[in-house]
């Protein structure tokens, strides 16, 4: 939501702030110290009269801003909302209401709608039992710091894959990006290649044909996979729209998706809906996303939030004040909170623990506070942990904000997340956990950016872990090259994803059958090593390195491994035998989102080294008997930890450990690479080959892993 403050900005116009970047003054200090010591502990954002009772399942952004003390939902005109059910069966449902109602669908994935409708509807909507939450569909932002590639393919080393011959031919590869202006003339200068088909969604959407972003990652992979098939999909930064064009890049047959855009919304453990979309796509239709890590290291702020005083805010705790320093460097402002605690289910979170936030505008006097935008979204069933600040206004930039967190109800711990979405500064800031979905997604390939200028990370690249402590990103590749796009250089994360993609499409000419899993694998292998430990949460496993592709003529037409189509022996109440082949389709199936009986497995982290030990975890949200499966790359699917061939029994609420002593562990061998765990289960056992013909009755659940090499060791 906007909250335009127009006269006060005005009123401060001339104060001339904006030289001002490194934390309040003195004055600016003493006058925070002094309202924050005038705030009763009592005192509560205040909050918005509702006019019924559904209102509480509407998303505050979505209120119309009118001087109005009681707010409506009349107007005609249409918005765009991510509509989330109450279950997955709820969707067709929800569909045709949305239709009834006006609007139009644009996209469904699992529980939730991406749909246009009326304003006045939205009330309407959301009455329905079967709603959860509606949600405003906040645009995604380029992963751009701001505003010839030679100097980016002379640090990736292309030209020693070139000179073996390894060009991308006969490879698609699809970029999805924000627009593709001036694309005619880098074609007519042979900048880019001719894409094979070109759309965008939706059709005419305003950055199409005017945003240059997504011809300047063209660009780069068109230098380095010259003869690799272009896929052009262009969107309006709406995760609804995103996955219709994702949808349709690989309708089209791609291999690889280039994605340099992403957004701060959503959990930051690889759940967010975009995250188990590419999770989803990638298992399903065995093709890469590679995305960028994002640009916000320098413009985030994460701790484990407390309010240990008791004065009713996050301890924060930066100049001596419980709250946070924000400048903008433009006249639009977007500050976005979160913290972890989605709940169980990812499909619907369910929040129990409450934070709100109050931005306040702070004079270069020291005299003045005034507040701008309280943001008090109830949590509860169905509504996301989070708060959204919007603010635009003529002037605003090099303006100085106190933003302070009110813990409103923080019963323990979470982890909050501050992101400053719009250029400007943050501070103090934190580069650990600063990642943008999709780039914690599991099996997404996350890039972050090394300046071809200076050799290092570029200081905004944005770093892991994910909140459940995973690598990310896995690779880094050079950013800040020269672009004829631009017209000048090409800077953040944005340019470093599709180096990453072009090279992957190099890997694809010489192996055009393989997986994505080991598609990624060789990807991750062909790398420099950065950093005194490697991997590491800022660079990966190191820089991409293309004269480090290898081709082993033997394997080059990327046959699969043999013995891929065989017998494996499982216990005989699953039916004695199954094939691999049957495996790999259930495997392509797992993570499909179900009603009913719910299981996990986990390894407990997911970086190994040969030698480690391993223990292994599963649950099951009823009574379940199951077979847990190994799988790699090399060896292909086998039976994991047998146990004499007897099912292992899950129950309920007790987690199955193996081993079962604490002391003991699983010793990791070889292959290095990624590895898998596979468990599939099932109420009552019955013959595994089966499962196709009623996937209603079997639950899966894919834990992924990687064994680090011994030459990263």
């Amino acid at each position: 939501m906007k909250i335009l403050y127009l006269a006060i900005f005005a009123g401060l116009g001339a104060l001339g702030l904006g030289a001002q970047t490194q934390g309040f003054s003195v004055a600016e200090v003493a006058l925070l110290r002094a309202a924050i010591a005038g705030w009763s502990v009592q005192e509560e954002a205040p909050s918005r009269s509702l006019l019924m009772p559904s209102m509480t399942k509407i998303d505050p952004a979505l209120w119309p801003e009118t001087p109005d003390a009681e707010r409506s939902l009349g107007a005609a005109a249409p918005v765009e909302v991510e509509v989330r059910g109450t279950t997955l069966q709820s969707t067709a449902a929800l569909a045709g209401a949305v239709a009834a109602l006006g609007g139009a669908v644009t996209h469904a994935f699992e529980n939730v709608i991406y749909a246009s409708v009326p304003a006045r509807s939205v009330a309407e909507l959301a009455g329905r039992s079967d709603v959860a939450y509606v949600q405003a569909s906040r645009p995604r932002l380029m992963q751009q710091a701001r505003p010839l590639t030679s100097d980016g393919i002379q640090a990736a080393r292309v030209n020693a894959a070139h000179q073996v011959g390894l060009r991308g031919r006969g490879v698609r590869v699809g970029i999805l990006d924000a627009g593709f202006g001036g694309y005619s003339r880098l074609l007519a200068s042979g900048r880019v290649r001719s894409p094979i088909a070109m759309r965008a969604f939706p059709p005419g959407h305003p950055n199409a044909a005017s945003e240059v972003h997504g011809t300047a990652c063209a660009e780069i992979i068109s230098a380095i996979a010259p003869e690799a098939q272009l896929v052009l999909a262009s969107y309006d930064g709406r995760d609804g729209n995103a996955m219709a064009a994702a949808m349709w890049l690989i309708e089209q047959g791609v291999r690889v998706i280039s994605f340099s855009m992403g957004g701060v919304a959503g959990p930051s453990n690889g759940l967010d809906e975009f995250s188990r979309f590419v999770d989803r796509t990638t298992r399903q239709y065995n093709v890469q996303w590679v995305v960028s890590a994002g640009n916000e290291a320098e413009r985030h702020w994460s701790t484990m939030a407390r309010d240990q005083d008791g004065n009713r805010l996050v301890d924060i705790n930066y100049q001596g004040l419980p709250g946070l320093f924000l400048s903008p460097a433009t006249d639009t402002m977007r500050v976005t909170v979160k913290w972890d605690d989605w709940g169980g289910n990812p499909r619907l979170p369910h929040s129990t623990q409450d934070l709100d936030t109050t931005l306040y505008l702070v004079d270069g006097k020291g005299k003045n506070l005034v507040p701008v935008a309280t943001r008090n979204r109830r949590q509860g069933p169905g509504v996301p942990p989070e708060e959204h600040v919007d603010v635009s206004a003529q002037g605003l930039a090099g303006k100085r904000f106190f933003l302070a967190l009110r813990a409103t109800r923080l019963e323990r711990p979470v982890r909050v997340h501050v992101f400053l979405e719009t250029r400007g500064i943050l501070l103090p800031n934190t580069p650990g956990g600063s990642l943008t979905n999709p780039a914690t997604a599991h099996l997404a390939l996350s890039v972050g950016a090394i300046d071809v200028l200076s050799k290092a990370l570029a200081p905004y690249s944005s770093q892991g872990p994910t909140d459940d402590n995973r690598l990310k990103p896995e690779i880094s590749a050079p950013t800040n090259t020269n672009s004829a796009a631009y017209g000048d250089r090409f800077p953040g994360t944005s340019a470093a994803c599709p180096h990453v993609a072009g090279i992957a499409a190099l890997l694809l000419q010489a192996y055009p059958a393989i997986q994505a899993a080991e598609l990624k694998r060789r990807l991750i292998l062909a790398v420099r090593p950065l950093g005194d430990q490697v991997p590491n949460a800022q660079t990966g496993f190191g820089a991409i390195d293309a004269s480090r592709v290898r081709v082993d003529r033997a394997d080059a037409a990327g046959a699969p491994p043999a013995g891929a189509e065989s017998m494996l022996s499982i216990p005989a109440a699953f039916g004695s035998t199954v094939a691999t082949s049957l495996l790999a389709k259930l495997r392509e199936r797992s993570g499909a989102p179900r009603d009913g009986l719910q299981v996990r497995v986990t390894a407990g982290r997911e970086l190994y080294e040969l030698g480690d030990g391993m223990r292994l975890g599963m649950l099951a949200s009823e009574p379940a008997k199951c077979l847990l499966f190994q799988h790699d790359t090399v060896r292909g699917f086998s039976l994991a930890v047998p146990l004499a061939m007897q099912p292992l029994a899950l129950t309920p609420s007790e987690p199955l450990l193996i081993p079962a002593d604490a002391d003991a562990t699983l010793e990791v061998v070889e292959p290095a690479g990624p590895g898998e765990l596979f468990l599939v289960c099932a109420q009552r056992p019955r013959p595994l080959a089966r499962a196709l013909e009623d996937p209603a009755d079997w639950a899966t659940s894919v834990f992924s892993y990687f064994v680090l090499p011994p030459k990263t060791r």
